[in-house]
């Protein structure tokens, strides 16, 4: 999936979305602990672009109903907050976001920050926009590439599709474009 966005193809990203949304409907209502891996993974895809799928809105659905039963799980939480952006809902994607990075008990990562920039800035929070693209520059240095010695792998192609797709649609956002 990332693929076809690091190739400039969001419109078979997106056929790809529905597909795995589809196939996967059944454990969206129920997921339960041996689905939630599963449900997670399809949500977060889904937030790699905007408007993924036509009805994202059930995406949202799915993962406040799993942040709910299980409130501190650092992913999920991450997961839910980039849902939250993609369907609008600024504010409650600032907190979740934050939540997580709490909840992992260190700094936010690098695409939570990317987020956290992006809905600060849709809402006009411009210097807290500006702050958080620093902080997912920063994070990205952090880990990348490994310092000699390192037993840290360096990013692989889908980490650095990834945060170039991610840098450039914070930036612009931020930017206000």
């Amino acid at each position: 999936m990332t693929a076809e966005l690091a190739a400039d193809r969001p419109e078979e990203y997106r056929r790809a979305c529905d597909r795995m949304l589809r196939r996967f409907e059944w454990a969206i209502p129920t997921a339960t602990w041996t689905t939630v891996p599963t449900v997670n993974e399809i949500a977060l895809v889904c937030t790699f672009a905007p408007a993924a799928v036509p009805d994202l809105d059930r995406v949202a659905t799915m993962t406040e109903a799993i942040v709910a039963n299980l409130p501190d799980q650092p992913k999920l939480l991450n997961t839910h907050g980039q849902v939250l952006y993609r369907v609008g809902r600024f504010e409650d994607a600032i907190h979740v976001l934050q939540r997580a990075c709490v909840v992992s008990g260190a700094d936010c990562a690098w695409w939570d920050a990317f987020f956290l920039a992006m809905a600060h800035a849709r809402l006009g929070h411009t210097s807290e926009a500006r702050q958080f693209l620093g902080q997912a520059d920063e994070r990205w240095l952090q880990n990348s590439p490994p310092t000699a010695g390192s037993t840290q792998s360096a990013p692989d192609w889908h980490d650095r599709a990834l945060f170039a797709l991610l840098r450039r649609e914070a930036a612009d956002v931020v930017a206000g474009k």
